[in-house]
């Protein structure tokens, strides 16, 4: 059973945020796959001139990010 991102130190969150970030721009979903819950949902967002921030309508839930990231992959190579 895999620990729960509560129990991880301050430093293990942000290695795993590194290797999600490193690994999603490189479109490596084998790498993605075990970073991200089951109920993983990326909701895009957009600063407003006021200053705070809004969704901006783009919504992908664990399967169609996985999806994106299939994409990414070959375009990166």
């Amino acid at each position: 059973r895999q620990m729960c991102i509560r129990d991880r130190t301050g430093d293990e969150k942000k290695g795993m945020a590194e290797r999600l970030l490193r690994s999603a721009g490189q479109g490596d979903i084998a790498a993605v796959e075990p970073l991200i819950a089951d109920d993983f949902v990326l909701e895009q967002m957009v600063r407003r001139p006021e200053g705070d921030y809004s969704a901006a309508g783009t919504r992908y839930d664990r399967a169609t990010y996985l999806a994106l990231l299939g994409h990414v992959r070959a375009l990166t190579e």
